[in-house]
């Protein structure tokens, strides 16, 4: 699903999250009934970054009714991207 290496991978309650040297931080269904080639079927979100991702932390202490979390990304050019998770959904 990536164009480059897969550099990060983290799970949350719902979601598997996945970061790339494509500066892709793409968001799969854990739950999906269907993944098809490549995940394709379970993509959710797919977010783009400045640079590769290097790091990710996934911070669940949010609203767990609400099913928010916060996601924390590291790229190769030193910035930091918060993402917001779940109010998609």
């Amino acid at each position: 699903m990536h164009q480059g290496a897969v550099t990060a991978m983290c799970c949350s309650r719902n979601h598997l999250i996945t970061g790339g040297d494509d500066g892709c931080v793409k968001v799969f269904a854990l739950y999906s009934m269907d993944w098809g080639l490549g995940g394709v079927r379970a993509l959710e979100r797919v977010y783009r970054v400045h640079g590769r991702v290097k790091c990710m932390h996934l911070d669940q202490s949010g609203d767990v009714e609400a099913g928010v979390d916060l996601l924390y990304v590291g790229t190769n050019r030193g910035e930091l991207v918060v993402l917001r998770l779940g109010a998609y959904i």
